[in-house]
């Protein structure tokens, strides 16, 4: 609710400006399932939704809405969780390992695709829904090592 609230808050004063832009935090468990997180994945799809709705009823009004959909971030929170795991260097090692790009985001990371998207650059962009999830949800069987040989 905290994002439907944020956004009722600031369409106000973008509908009376006739511009603005927003940028909803979804996951890209909104549109991939995570055992065991389904509470949680519904509630991003449900962002991903909603930014989705606010784009189509607003944009003639001058104002986007897109959603930023992060993967595994490496912060205090998934620090703690890590912990917690029996063996944190192997469950480490394994979400890193199944990204393409071989590494976690950092708030950097989703940070520098918001400051983007609110900016003039993104002037076309609305209704987006932008995983930045370091390539994790481009394949379902993502392989690190040379398993399948040159294929190309």
């Amino acid at each position: 609710m905290g994002t439907v609230r944020g956004a009722r808050a600031l369409l106000p004063g973008m509908i009376a400006a006739g511009k603005g832009a927003m940028v909803m935090i979804g996951s890209i468990d909104g549109f991939m399932a995570e055992q065991g997180l389904a509470a949680y994945c519904a509630s991003k799809g449900a962002i991903a939704q909603f930014s989705k709705v606010l784009s189509v009823d607003h944009a003639r009004q001058g104002i986007r809405v897109n959603c930023v959909c992060p993967g595994v971030t490496d912060t205090p929170l998934f620090r703690y969780h890590l912990s917690k795991s029996d063996d944190p260097e192997a469950v480490l090692a394994a979400r890193t390992d199944r990204n393409p790009l071989g590494r976690l985001l950092t708030p950097a990371d989703i940070a520098r695709t918001v400051a983007f998207l609110l900016s003039d650059d993104a002037a076309g962009i609305t209704g987006a829904l932008i995983p930045v999830d370091a390539g994790l949800s481009t394949s379902f069987e993502f392989r690190s090592g040379d398993e399948w040989g040159d294929m190309v």
